[in-house]
């Protein structure tokens, strides 16, 4: 009898530790889960071994290889090849979110040794917003300094581009900008990200209690800051309604912004800062209403989420989520940054029952539509990976 043909090997490289539980570190779960069948997998991330081993993907893996990005050189770069090499490694895949990846310096990035090594390398780029991405402080960096930088920044990721097979956007918009901003190289293609497995039953909106949450890491970038004060300039009228936000403290200052309203406007009880959870799914199934106020995004998962469990959702109109919400028919959109929008959009939905019902039976069946669900991104990286490796 034949032996059973070896399963080729694949890497999947994320920045953040898988057991932070972010964004990210979800979606890597979710690919794993769904392709350990197809391949052998390698995971690379920040995770230690003893950390590792609490997860629930720790037992679908072939091997794991640690690593550091503070600790980011040439021979930590030439080591990581390496390794995968050893490992038998055909394909790697990076998922860039914060630049770990130094996709704007190639010199100090992992992609140019393992293409050197011989391995099949794909980027996922999960925050591309601005032509500013990745190698500046867009809100920080002088308007002169980002010119100066920009011309050697673009010739490094074209450089970067030039070693992988294909850079993944997770959402038109970012697809897009993409394009534009790196015309010469044609092989950027999309994939919407989602570890949704299946859309209903959800609870009806008349039982649903008078509850508005957010989800994800308390920062700046994602707006609960302005959230806060929307909410702040309607609880004395509509004293009923309650607002929680789901979401470990990733930056302390916008924490203790929050944390000073709810003290100055005496709104204990009111507005909860939550911390990290682990029934999110069952807050969507409560909750009235839920927002996402960000000032720039990818493709936000809890979002997308939050339309699939029936929730009246509100967003802003950046990057992807104005292919999330479709503006009056599966939701309501706001200018970024704009609080009185937005108090006017929540003031909308706690008012109006029938609003709150529309969205309950509309939203569910448009992210299915739209292909945004876990079993859909599995099926599309294994047809990507299939092709590549033949």
């Amino acid at each position: 009898m034949d032996p059973m043909p070896k399963l080729p090997c694949i890497a999947l490289c994320v920045e953040a530790p898988i057991s932070l539980r972010g964004g990210v570190s979800v979606l890597i779960e979710a690919l794993i889960e769904g392709l350990a069948g197809d391949y052998r997998i390698v995971l690379v991330s920040q995770d230690t071994e003893e950390d590792l081993k609490k997860s629930s993907i720790h037992h679908l893996l072939s091997g794991h290889v640690q690593w550091q990005p503070v600790h980011h050189s040439l021979a930590a770069c030439r080591g990581l090849a390496l390794d995968l090499k050893r490992l038998d490694v055909a394909l790697v895949h990076f998922h860039s979110g914060n630049n770990s990846w130094r996709d704007h310096w190639l010199a100090f990035s992992p992609v140019w040794f393992t293409r050197r090594a011989g391995i099949t390398t794909i980027t996922t780029n999960h925050t591309a917003v601005t032509v500013w991405d990745n190698y500046c402080d867009p809100a920080k960096t002088s308007l002169f300094k980002k010119m100066a930088m920009l011309p050697s920044a673009w010739v490094g990721k074209m450089l970067f581009l030039a070693c992988l097979k294909t850079e993944i956007a997770v959402s038109r918009h970012n697809l897009d900008l993409l394009r534009r901003c790196y015309w010469p190289w044609r092989r950027f293609r999309l994939i919407y990200h989602s570890r949704i497995s299946k859309i209903g039953p959800n609870t009806p909106p008349r039982d649903r209690k008078k509850y508005i949450i957010t989800v994800g890491h308390i920062a700046f970038r994602k707006g609960q800051h302005l959230m806060a004060r929307a909410f702040a300039e309607l609880a004395d009228e509509f004293p009923d309604w309650d607002l929680a936000m789901i979401g470990y403290n990733a930056q302390s200052a916008c924490w203790n912004e929050i944390g000073q309203l709810i003290s100055t406007r005496n709104l204990q009880g009111r507005i909860i800062l939550a911390g990290n959870r682990e029934d999110v799914a069952d807050s969507m199934q409560r909750a009235s209403i839920f927002v996402q106020p960000s000032l720039y995004e990818g493709l936000p998962l809890a979002l997308q989420e939050a339309l699939a469990s029936g929730c009246a959702c509100i967003g802003t109109s950046v990057s992807g989520i104005p292919e999330l919400i479709d503006h009056e028919q599966t939701g309501l959109l706001v200018p970024p940054g704009d609080v009185g929008a937005l108090k006017d959009a929540l003031k909308r939905l706690i008012q109006d029952t029938a609003m709150r019902e529309r969205f309950f039976n509309t939203a569910p069946a448009s992210i299915e539509n739209k292909q945004m669900t876990k079993a859909a991104m599995i099926r599309l990286h294994r047809e990507l990976y299939s092709s590549l490796l033949k």
